[in-house]
């Protein structure tokens, strides 16, 4: 279990555009590379110079994609807040960090649990019905995996 846990729905852009008039579809490989700068810029505002120094210093997080029936790139989160952190600044600097990621759109849903039970049932929630792969890499096979490369329990 994450202490002090947020839940947070994060949404993706679909494409971007880059350079001039080249767009780039977003896909499981970029969701992951897209969420991976995300945990780093909040692990760097939260612990500054200690999170590149200690290998441990980070937030703990449990991070699921997932690309909906329709195609939709999105992603469920456990995400630990620090105790010094209030909650509304917390959740204004994950969405200003969020924001400043290439496919980070602007909705966020948030949640917090009041009871052990909810942070279980959110987990289920995460996993859903379908089958969940545990891997690294991408798959463009599969509906949603849980993102070993982002999920740190400590």
């Amino acid at each position: 279990m994450i202490d002090n846990p947020i839940f947070a729905t994060f949404t993706e852009k679909q494409v971007i555009r880059h350079d001039f008039n080249e767009q780039l579809e977003n896909s499981f490989e970029r969701s992951i590379d897209n969420f991976r700068h995300f945990k780093n810029l909040l692990n760097r505002k939260v612990f500054k110079k200690s999170y590149h120094r200690y290998p441990n210093k980070q937030l703990k997080m449990f991070v699921v994609h997932e690309k909906s029936k329709l195609g939709r790139h999105h992603i469920h989160s456990v995400i630990e807040k620090p105790e010094w952190f209030d909650e509304q600044n917390y959740e204004n600097l994950i969405r200003n960090l969020w924001d400043k990621t290439d496919y980070g759109y602007r909705q966020i849903w948030f949640d917090r649990p009041p009871t052990d039970q909810d942070h279980v049932n959110w987990v289920r929630y995460c996993l859903k019905e379908t089958e969940v792969n545990y891997r690294k890499s991408n798959d463009n096979d599969t509906n949603g995996w849980i993102n070993l490369d982002c999920t740190y329990l400590g």
